[in-house]
């Protein structure tokens, strides 16, 4: 994975077509045609497509892609490039390229969300009772 660049979904452009990257974000759809499996990801900044082919990925990983359930949150790593003419979606800025995986691992794999990826205000809070640090340090 170090031979990526980390980008965000609406960062990706017709200037990242060919190039290796990789996408972290929450699966917002997921279709399956033919032996493609279609996941929709969506990051803070936009959503973009990512295909998993099982001519380009290996077999193992196309099996737990099958099972892939929305609301998780995915890295995908693979090449960006043009979508076929008659499958652009022109409803989406990244509507005209698609990002061909051939690798991706699954950042939570319970069945909700333990935080919010989107949510742009979250305050971390932590309670320290004073005298067990104290006491812990002494």
């Amino acid at each position: 994975m170090y031979f990526y660049d980390p980008v965000s979904c609406n960062q990706i452009d017709i200037n990242y077509v060919d190039k290796k990257v990789y996408v972290t974000g929450m699966i917002v759809s997921i279709k399956k045609c033919f032996d493609i499996i279609l996941i929709g990801i969506q990051d803070k900044s936009g959503t973009i497509q990512a295909s998993i082919n099982p001519k380009i990925i290996n077999n193992e990983l196309y099996v737990s892609a099958s099972s892939l359930e929305e609301k998780k949150y995915i890295t995908v790593c693979g090449i960006i490039e043009y979508r076929d003419l008659n499958k652009v979606n022109l409803k989406m800025k990244t509507g005209r390229l698609e990002l061909i995986a051939d690798d991706f691992f699954l950042i939570n794999p319970q069945s909700e969300p333990q935080f919010d990826l989107f949510e742009s205000s979250m305050i971390f809070t932590e309670e320290i009772n004073s005298n067990s640090v104290i006491n812990k340090y002494l």
